[in-house]
């Protein structure tokens, strides 16, 4: 301490109380930004609540679960992956499980309060994908829950009754028709007609016959559905004609009737194919019989 520096009785001067007053000052007002503006984490720091945690590794939670609770009525879980430029098939939130788990779930609202449980938006890309895993569906094996999702060789299904395995029940909702340029026959049973190469001759009471409908090439075998017309024609007696999946037994359908001889009717039909992608026809004609002719416009796949 110079001799400037302290007043003539022994004491600090007021000048080296303020510049060691304003020292600390400073350094308390720098330990507190510190404390209260925390840096986001990074890779193998700790997550911190409030700021941007710029990790780039993922960051995995094993045993337990992760929950996000806002009181606030807004968004408790936000993934945005606008900000990926290099990736252009970024993903704002992954979710995975395994057989009869749920990748994502969200719950929104109470039993009086309207919310919404999960929501996707994209400005650009897909809005919600599920992908297709390992589990075929409809299921053989896990447990499902109503309400649950699938996807199997590109269509989504859709769990309407829980249970185990086969015993859950599923809806495909992406099924959509797949329109023929024309009618193609794949089967008439007069003699001489297209299609060849079958079998022909009128069918009688009781008598089945099976018909691929991959018989002109135009369908494939493995179609979960057909649409068509069946005709019957050149009739005798009364009678009708019921059409079900080869391979199993006659449900007691029936899909056209006549009530004349020498009668042409028509009705259109969706059938589902059976074993070998065939439809059983039988007929009931006491004392009668007929020819039919079966004509596909479209088909599911």
């Amino acid at each position: 301490m110079t001799d400037h520096e302290q007043e003539s009785d022994g004491q600090p001067s007021r000048r080296r109380f303020f510049k060691y007053g304003a020292a600390a000052a400073a350094a308390t007002a720098a330990a507190t930004v510190s404390t209260a503006l925390p840096a986001g984490a990074a890779n193998g720091g700790n997550l911190v609540i409030g700021v941007a945690n710029n990790g780039t590794l993922t960051t995995s939670l094993a045993g337990s679960q992760l929950r996000v609770l806002n009181g606030n009525n807004n968004v408790s879980v936000y993934g945005d992956s606008v900000g990926s430029a290099v990736n252009t098939a970024a993903v704002g939130v992954l979710g995975r499980s395994g057989t009869g788990g749920t990748g994502v779930y969200g719950e929104g609202g109470t039993s009086t309060v309207s919310g919404i449980g999960v929501r996707a938006v994209s400005e650009r890309g897909t809005p919600l994908k599920i992908d297709e895993g390992s589990v075929p569906f409809p299921p053989t094996s896990g447990t499902w829950s109503a309400g649950s999702f699938g996807v199997e060789g590109g269509h989504l299904f859709y769990c309407y009754g829980s249970g185990t395995g086969t015993g859950s029940k599923w809806a495909r909702l992406s099924a959509a028709p797949v329109p023929l340029t024309g009618n193609f026959r794949v089967y008439d049973s007069r003699a001489g007609k297209a299609p060849l190469g079958v079998t022909k001759g009128r069918i009688g009471n009781g008598q089945t016959r099976n018909i691929s409908i991959a018989t002109n090439g135009n369908i494939p075998t493995n179609a979960s559905l057909v649409m068509g017309n069946l005709t019957v024609t050149e009739t005798s007696g009364t009678g009708y004609l019921s059409m079900y999946p080869t391979g199993v037994a006659w449900p007691g359908n029936s899909n056209i009737n006549w009530t004349s001889a020498n009668a042409t009717v028509a009705n259109s039909f969706v059938a589902k194919p059976g074993t070998g992608g065939q439809i059983t026809m039988r007929a009931a004609t006491p004392g009668g019989s007929c020819h039919f002719l079966l004509d596909i416009v479209a088909y599911f796949t």
